[in-house]
């Protein structure tokens, strides 16, 4: 039997096979499915990944993983999975809150919480809450500082904001992508929080 590889993973690695860190590196974090090519469409999912298990999060149609000493941040979220009930009126006068905004968020945090710890470094657990004008607040807190970001609809595309402050630091606030992580972002949380 022979095994093919995803396509993405043979133009990354595959007659540069002499770049084992590098590989180690990508790969660390990485899910590729393989198939057998004599039955191509009998799929083997096969993740190659960190050496510690991976805490599996499941709500709705999306499915993540976190590293599992990741695992207060994957309880954060899977307990974040009540705003998706939310009705029209709750809290006394709350909007429900859109799927794209709660899997906006959870992505969002998923991205940073991965890369700070692809960086030697654990986020601290983010409080998840649903505002009543239909967004959805994270926030962090540190001895050393506090980092909120809200993801919001504002007409029908989706808008990151933040805001932070830290310890003898003057306050930040803009924009966040929501869909990419930026290292400057990440390196902005390290410093505010860690």
């Amino acid at each position: 039997m022979k095994i093919s590889f995803p396509e993405d993973f043979l133009r990354s690695y595959g007659e540069q096979s002499n770049k084992s860190d590098s590989f180690r590196s990508h790969a660390a974090n990485t899910q590729y499915t393989f198939s057998l090519e004599s039955h191509p469409n009998d799929s083997i999912g096969y993740i190659i990944g960190p050496k510690d298990p991976c805490e599996k999060i499941t709500i709705g149609d999306l499915t993540i993983q976190l590293n599992s000493k990741l695992k207060r941040i994957a309880e954060a979220i899977q307990d974040s999975s009540f705003i998706l009930d939310l009705k029209e009126g709750w809290g006394e006068n709350g909007k429900p809150i859109d799927n794209d905004i709660f899997v906006a968020s959870i992505m969002l945090l998923h991205g940073y919480a991965t890369k700070i710890f692809q960086e030697g470094a654990i986020l601290p657990t983010p409080e998840i809450n649903p505002v009543r004008d239909g967004s959805i607040d994270m926030v962090w807190r540190s001895e050393k500082g506090y980092f909120a970001t809200n993801i919001a609809k504002k007409n029908d595309s989706l808008l990151g904001t933040f805001f932070c402050y830290g310890k003898g630091k003057p306050s930040k606030e803009g924009q966040i992508d929501i869909d990419a992580v930026e290292k400057s972002m990440a390196i902005l949380m390290i410093e505010t929080l860690l």
